[in-house]
């Protein structure tokens, strides 16, 4: 075959190429997913949903109780941000654990594991099909692990980032495990409504 007839068709579909894509590019629309939504959860005091809340910020974090590193230190984090608000300001804050593992966290033992940790956070789980929309509305993940060889059955994979809700139940931020609380604490006074 002939060097510049190989070389003109593989310009051509170079030229088509770049062309479909560019066309590809401008049809579809990569504007950011808005996350947030209403839910509802169960709690040792009956059901409640996010906009149960809707005159404070809620801040948010899905984990289990068994949980042995970023569930504790997430809610310590909450704890001291917590502490760096004034009394009026924390009237308009509203702490949210949202276990993802309701078959080993009965609602009276996350109701005292959330208060171990604040006053001001609630423990609350649900159905799986409560719990997986939550997760869903806030792009958050959770997945039971086998762990068939040992004394706990099965561990849980989650989202370790905390939620900073806004009282129109949309996400404000999600902050990674890493922050500190008073970046959580400067957060919130921010965006108290």
């Amino acid at each position: 075959m002939n060097i510049k007839f190989i070389s003109g068709v593989f310009a051509l579909f170079v030229i088509g190429g770049v062309l479909l894509f560019s066309q590809m590019q401008t049809t579809t629309d990569s504007s950011p997913v808005e996350l947030g939504g209403d839910f509802s959860v169960r709690t040792l005091e009956g059901d409640v949903s996010l906009s149960d809340f809707n005159d404070q910020l809620v801040v948010l974090y899905f984990g289990y109780t068994s949980c042995p590193d970023v569930c504790p230190t997430s809610l310590t984090t909450m704890r001291f941000a917590f502490a760096e608000l004034s009394k009026t300001e924390l009237e308009k804050v509203q702490g949210l654990f949202i276990s993802v593992d309701p078959d080993r966290d009965s609602l009276e033992h996350l109701a005292t594991y959330a208060q171990f940790f604040s006053p001001n956070i609630i423990g609350a789980s649900g159905t799986k099909q409560q719990i997986d929309q939550a997760v869903a509305n806030f792009g958050a993940y959770y997945r039971l692990v086998d762990q068939s060889d040992s004394a706990m059955d099965y561990t849980v994979d989650h989202s370790s980032k905390i939620y900073l809700i806004g009282p129109d139940t949309q996400l404000i931020k999600a902050l990674p495990h890493s922050s500190s609380p008073s970046e959580l604490a400067s957060l919130i006074k921010t965006n108290l409504p």
